[in-house]
């Protein structure tokens, strides 16, 4: 994700009040890896004569739309920028779900940092019905590294054990989390994130994401912004 494509979702998303260094309100909005315009990382669809699974694009996405999602069957590294990182890879076993389905998840969070304490509120529909998702806390390079690599960590304790989460039978689920110390927003080197993944296999993978592309499935992300840029819009909105 380039500097200028995050700057363009965190000014669609956020709202701040009462910035200081010890207090932090913000609130953001979700995105999926198409919404963000780039390619769709962990489901994939089937291509002809039985040759693998492959990514789709945010040019071909819609050819797609009702065809059913499969994983892979070994994990697949992520490489969100790269045109050339479509595939095809050996073909997993089927998701269940359509692309439009996974497409139509929505999310929004609240986070605070209060006293050294951080909270998230986040609401989230259209996600898998009845599937067992883990949140995480992630930093990406900037500019991006080649190949692709992001640090993620489970959202609070480092066990992984308030990172997990289930949506019930609508795709819909409520997410409320504290933890100390708080979180630390995007910098000149590194952008933050908080991100949500599904696990096909119906497992959490305590400290660790699990494969991703055969058991691991990246929904929806959230980048944070910096203080300085939170700042900046409050600026505007006075």
């Amino acid at each position: 994700m380039n500097r200028s494509m995050l700057t363009t979702i965190m000014a669609a998303a956020l709202a701040t009040t009462g910035l200081s260094a010890q207090e932090v309100r913000l609130e953001v909005e979700f995105v999926d890896h198409l919404g963000a315009g780039m390619i769709e990382q962990d489901v994939y669809v089937a291509l002809p004569d039985g040759a693998g699974v492959q990514r789709v694009t945010p040019e071909t996405y819609r050819h797609f739309l009702r065809q059913p999602l499969f994983a892979t069957a070994a994990e697949v590294h992520h490489d969100p920028m790269n045109p050339l990182a479509l595939g095809p890879f050996p073909q997993g076993a089927p998701l269940g779900i359509t692309l439009e389905q996974w497409m139509g998840a929505e999310g929004r969070l609240t986070y605070t940092c209060s006293g050294g304490t951080g909270r998230v509120e986040a609401d989230f529909e259209g996600l898998v019905p009845q599937g067992l998702y883990t949140a995480w806390y992630a930093f990406m390079p900037n500019p991006a590294t080649r190949p692709f690599t992001t640090y993620d960590l489970p959202l609070g304790a480092r066990d992984g054990s308030q990172s997990v989460f289930t949506s019930d039978e609508a795709g819909m689920a409520r997410v409320v989390r504290e933890f100390s110390p708080c979180l630390q927003l995007s910098g000149r080197q590194l952008t933050a994130m908080l991100a949500v993944a599904w696990h096909s296999d119906n497992r959490s993978w305590g400290s660790n994401p699990g494969p991703f592309g055969s058991a691991t499935h990246l929904h929806l992300f959230a980048p944070l912004p910096a203080e300085s840029e939170m700042n900046a819009a409050e600026g505007m909105q006075r």
